[in-house]
């Protein structure tokens, strides 16, 4: 029988299973692609799968039946997209020969034991009708456009029938031939060992890709003159690594941080983990028209612009920190994710849960410190609970799925990286090294799964991680972990009970790390003593092995009542729940040595308020902010001098998102107005103290990419920001100054979004003047959409975006500039939330738009419709409404169709 490979045909809206998994039965040695470039809109693809034949999986006397993976464009959605010939072992097939079906090219032939066979095809694409930005398509415009690719998860079967899936890793050889005049920028992965001219005037390059890859890490990159940056880095042994930054020239001025960061990595990965890579040469290369962040292409790594290009006039702080993480996160692919492949697409976060770990593991090091967790936490509250607790919630390791696309989120990255970080504190960072190790050494050219790497980490520490496994891996939703204490004093004992209550009724008992310690009056750190058993836990580090329904610790020789800080460096992605006093959270913030506990703290007593404010809100429509929680910030700020960073993001108060998880029900209106009114009760409150601390912080403006400036800028804005909360009509004239003054990229655009907030006078002149300013640079013109999109002071919202879809510099194909205007404006909590249900059906409109001609992107703004069952009425009611008209598309993507069902299907229960 031949080998039908449903696990891997997501074309229909159908359910893919994990269980169905079957290794390939057959694949190639190689796969020689040569892209004859003939116009922007016709692009020839011959394709040679050499070397074809049964692998060891294949069954035992059964002949297999010829059957690639085909792209949706060839199957009418893009017309100029055609296959022209098919070639078995160098005869040309006739039509009755194959024939396409259900996603798939068959081929009447069947493969046999110990056969070796070729199949050539030709194929036609039309770059430019491809607005999916998946395989091949064009990305930017006005004579500067490039011909680029996105192959994950499954792009790659657009381009040319193969067997797209990850666990088929052949060598790579591909040919590129194009116009120098109009395309003399030609790259792929590999090194070049053809370059020529043809007799035409055209040129041939040919790439060669000896290290093995699966079909997702393919890329091509035929562009016009580009600016480069070149680099090396030389290993330990002296092997030597040309690096290449590559982007279109107006970017010229903005590659050198992309380059330095790059060797930062490759020099961090192999002090921490030993790993050098096997490639000659690297390339990174911007495009202005990507779905993602990046991808981290064997060799040549192709980024969204955004998150490779930077400098302090045209971009952020914080985008600085986005291109240090992106750029870590796509070479530290190298090893895992590309020398050490995924068997499935089910086992995504082996690869982007790990390799997040990693990169955040790096970012700490360069700079971050333990901001970099704080971020993190932010971020994995504020966006992946969310998502894991809703309707889209699955386990690390899903048993099942309908587009492999939507498993590209915030559990797959950032709960997964927890995953990954659990082990490492569970069996301590040296032993991790270790693990690491050997995992390379066992699995290099080969594809493995998560349970692989955990069964390595078993085998190393000693540890039995079954119950880990097993808990984390098969069940969703974020745990709760309730803790009481109680001190006796004549005893000298400590009692800490902890108890677990799961997401779901049935779920079985989570096994974690509790990272904790006991601190004494005078801020010190007790040393951890144990009654009975206690050779599972390890007490030099703090970390208690928590893996039962309700479990008891019993610490002894502790001579005062102490404070307990638990979950330090949040060592588990949980819902801790601790009834702690004011005057014990007031002295974690001020004492704790664990500085992620001492944030944690802040944020507790600021959610407290917040909860309190909007229960208020809701009882009678006003609001009395607690007075003991401006005291509290008031000592914060007296600290700014010591730890700006710190306490800046102490002052980040915890989002709506995050106040209402702590509130059961939603009602976004409820916790928006509580959020605001205790930023302005704050900056009220703080006024004289802030303005001194504002022009301090602020000098004479000059800018400094030192990380201590940046927290000094990023404490500044801050108090800048509850300054024009409290009184706008005294301090928006102080943002207008720094709007116009503004040496850098981090205080004008700061400064430009507090504006967009503002009275009419002030937001449309700000408006205007960086319009004025900066939109003929595409990248910063993405900045120009977001806080208007945002901005809840502009009358006729809905209208005045509308209106700017229609400026020159809006391209409605580029993602970058929709996710900056429209899933912004998911954040606006009165515009989207607005109480006539306008805001639910505007952003339903654009999913509808893109269900089409972009999926992916459609399914990126569906992420704002997940909390639906959670809203009050009638907001419920109205978003339910909204999505009622995506099920009743005739032509409703699997990507969409995946979100949307649930979400109805969860309510209607």
């Amino acid at each position: 029988m031949a080998e039908t490979d449903s696990f891997n045909d997501d074309r229909k809206p159908s359910t893919l299973r994990l269980s169905d998994y079957t290794p390939p039965y057959f694949q190639p040695e190689r796969i020689h692609r040569t892209f004859d470039v003939r116009s922007r809109t016709e692009v020839v693809v011959t394709q040679l799968l050499e070397g074809v034949s049964l692998t060891e999986h294949a069954p035992k006397g059964r002949n297999q039946q010829l059957i690639f993976d085909l792209g949706d464009n060839f199957f009418g959605t893009a017309p100029a997209d055609r296959i022209q010939k098919v070639t078995l072992d160098g005869v040309l097939l006739e039509e009755a020969d194959f024939s396409l079906h259900s996603g798939k090219l068959l081929i009447e032939a069947e493969l046999r034991e110990g056969q070796s066979r070729s199949i050539e095809t030709v194929v036609a694409l039309n770059p430019s009708a491809n607005k999916a930005a998946e395989g091949l398509y064009e990305s930017g415009g006005d004579g500067r456009s490039m011909l680029v690719t996105q192959c994950e998860s499954r792009g790659n079967k657009r381009i040319g029938p193969l067997q797209d899936r990850p666990d088929v890793m052949t060598e790579w050889r591909t040919t590129l031939i194009a116009d120098p005049s109009v395309f003399p920028t030609l790259l792929s992965n590999g090194v070049i060992i053809e370059d020529a001219t043809l007799p035409d005037g055209r040129r041939k390059v040919t790439y060669d890709m000896t290290v093995r890859m699966p079909p997702h890490l393919f890329a091509v990159v035929i562009a016009p003159k580009m600016a480069t940056l070149a680099g090396e880095y030389e290993q330990g042994g002296g092997s030597g690594v040309k690096l290449e930054v590559v982007a279109d020239p107006q970017y010229q001025d903005r590659l050198s941080l992309a380059l330095e960061v790059l060797k930062a990595v490759m020099a961090w990965d192999e002090k921490t983990f030993g790993y050098v890579t096997q490639l000659p040469e690297y390339r990174l290369v911007a495009t202005e028209m990507f779905n993602y962040g990046a991808m981290e292409n064997r060799a040549l790594n192709i980024f969204n612009a955004l998150s490779l290009l930077w400098n302090q006039r045209s971009e952020t702080d914080a985008n600085f920190w986005r291109v240090v993480t992106v750029v870590a996160h796509e070479f530290f692919h190298d090893k895992t994710g590309n020398d050490v492949g995924i068997r499935d697409f089910f086992q995504l976060t082996l690869k982007e849960g790990l390799t997040t770990f990693r990169e955040q593991l790096f970012s700490r090091d360069f700079g971050l410190g333990e901001l970099e967790r704080i971020n993190t936490i932010r971020y994995l509250r504020q966006i992946t609970f969310v998502e894991d607790d809703g309707p889209h919630g699955r386990p690390l390791l899903p048993k099942e799925v309908m587009s492999v696309e939507n498993l590209y989120g915030g559990v797959t990255y950032e709960k997964g990286a927890e995953f990954f970080r659990m082990i490492q504190t569970l069996v301590g960072e040296e032993a991790f090294v270790k693990v690491m190790k050997e995992y390379y050494r066992r699995f290099n050219g080969q594809v493995a799964t998560i349970e692989d790497l955990v069964s390595i980490s078993q085998e190393v520490s000693g540890l039995n991680l079954a119950q880990f496994r097993e808990s984390w891996l098969d069940q969703h939703g974020t745990p709760t972990c309730h803790v009481t204490t109680e001190y006796d004093e004549a005893a000298q004992s400590y009692t800490l009970c902890v108890r677990q209550e799961p997401y779901r009724p049935g779920q079985k008992p989570y096994y974690f790390p509790l990272r904790m310690g006991l601190l004494a009056s005078d801020g010190q750190d007790i040393p951890l003593k144990l009654s009975g058993e206690v050779s599972s836990h390890d007490l030099q580090r703090g970390v208690l092995h928590v893996s039962e329904s309700e479990q008891t610790f019993v610490f002894t020789e502790v001579k005062e009542r102490p404070v307990a800080s638990l979950m330090r460096s949040a060592s588990a992605p949980m819902r801790l729940y601790y009834e702690l006093s004011t005057q014990d959270l007031q002295f974690l913030m001020k004492s704790d040595t664990d500085t992620f506990n001492q944030w944690e703290a802040s944020q507790e007593l600021a959610a407290r308020a917040l909860v309190e404010c909007a229960r208020s809100w809701q009882q009678t429509g006003k609001i009395t902010v607690p007075f003991e929680i401006l005291e509290t910030y008031e000592s914060v700020l007296a600290r700014a001098e010591a730890a700006p960073g710190l306490i800046a993001e102490m002052f980040a108060l915890p989002a709506e998102e995050i106040v209402l998880q702590r509130m059961g029900e939603y009602d976004f209106h409820a916790a928006y107005y509580a959020r605001k009114a205790l930023k302005a009760a704050l900056g009220g409150h703080l006024s004289d103290t802030m303005e001194s601390l504002y022009h301090q912080l602020h000098g004479d403006g000059s800018y400094s990419r030192e990380v201590e400036s940046m927290h000094r800028r990023q404490l500044k804005n801050v108090v800048l920001s509850y300054l024009v909360e409290a009184d706008p009509q005294k301090y928006l004239p102080h943002a207008e100054r720094q709007f116009k003054e503004a040496t850098n990229m981090t205080d004008e655009f700061t400064a430009y979004a507090l504006l967009c907030n503002g009275a009419s006078a002030f937001r449309e002149a700000a408006v205007k003047g960086f319009y004025a300013k900066w939109h003929t640079d595409p990248l910063v013109f993405v900045k120009f959409l977001a806080p208007q999109a945002t901005s809840t002071t502009t009358p006729d919202l809905l209208q005045r975006l509308q209106e700017i879809e229609k400026v020159p510099e809006y391209d409605p194909s580029v993602p970058n500039l929709v996710r900056a205007l429209w899933y912004s404006f998911g954040y606006n909590i009165p515009a989207f939330h607005a109480e006539d249900g306008s805001g639910y059906r505007a952003l339903v409109d654009k999913v509808i738009f893109y269900n089409s001609s972009n999926p992916h992107l459609a399914a990126t703004l569906m992420r704002h419709f997940q909390i639906c069952t959670k809203l009050k009425d009638p907001q419920r009611s109205l978003m339910r409404a909204a999505l009622q008209r995506l099920k009743e598309l005739p032509d409703l993507q699997s990507a969409v169709r995946e979100l949307v069902d649930p979400i109805l299907e969860e309510d209607h229960a």
